[in-house]
């Protein structure tokens, strides 16, 4: 949609082409909206689960020896555990995908 500013005028209306209004390609079936939806939702609850995961497993072991021993929170534990498991996230989610 093609705009211009109104420079104050407040019949302004916006130009639009008719292009803009009419495409000629049909719209989705439902089987292939289905099937788009699948495609992008698995691959993201895959990432979740292992991103959690990840985050679960780290932050506990981060929890149990590094803050034991440099005297740290739970807290800066789950938020080291966080960075790690994003890191992996990051190296993981082509596989996931």
């Amino acid at each position: 949609v093609a705009q211009e500013t109104n420079g104050g005028n407040e019949d302004y209306k916006p130009r639009v082409s008719q292009h803009d209004l009419i495409s000629d390609r049909p719209l989705p079936s439902m089987w292939q909206m289905r099937v788009y939806f699948l495609h992008h939702f698995l691959p993201m609850v895959g990432f979740g689960f292992f991103d959690n995961a990840i985050m679960l497993v780290a932050g506990d072991y981060i929890d149990a020896t590094v803050c034991l021993k440099f005297n740290m929170t739970t807290l800066a534990a789950a938020g080291i555990g966080n960075t790690f498991s994003d890191v992996i996230g990051l190296w993981i989610g082509g596989f996931i995908e």
